[in-house]
């Protein structure tokens, strides 16, 4: 009994992997695309208030970020092997650029107060992202170890 409800707490999990990836894929590129749209329609705007840094830097950030979490996006919608490395990596890449970001184009005055509060957010989220990645690759092991029992004719338990 204890193993059947220890595999159906991994199916729920696993699905709730499933379903958060590309959640924040798609958060992820929405924001992309949302600082490319607000910084090319404000571009006036933000060059008349002298920003530290400049409309193009914050067009061509959007832009990057919005056709990574595009082609994450695909690449996990087509169940590529390397999909979820590729996750790991570019929650690696943001998280870091995110920090650099702040920390260099932010005027130190104005820099953000919660810091406390995206430190564990950032931590939680490059949790659930590998923890989700952990899960997957589980599933796939256990997909393609029934598939070879299945194939040479071996019962699994």
């Amino acid at each position: 009994m204890e193993k059947r409800s220890y595999n159906s707490a991994l199916a729920y999990l696993r699905k709730g992997s499933q379903i958060f990836t590309p959640i924040i894929l798609a958060i992820f590129t929405l924001f992309g695309f949302l600082r490319l749209y607000g910084s090319l329609a404000l571009w006036n705007y933000l060059t008349e208030i002298g920003l530290r840094n400049s409309t193009l830097y914050l067009s061509i950030t959007g832009f990057i970020w919005g056709i990574t979490g595009i082609t994450g996006l695909f690449v996990y919608i087509r169940k590529r092997k390397w999909a979820m490395n590729y996750m790991r990596i570019l929650s690696l890449v943001f998280s870091a650029w995110f920090w650099l970001d702040m920390e260099i184009f932010q005027p130190q005055g104005e820099q953000i107060r919660n810091r406390l509060f995206l430190l564990i957010l950032n931590i939680l989220i490059l949790g659930m992202i590998f923890g989700s990645s952990v899960l997957l690759r589980y599933e796939y092991s256990v997909i393609k170890k029934n598939i070879a029992n299945t194939t040479t004719g071996e019962k699994h338990a």
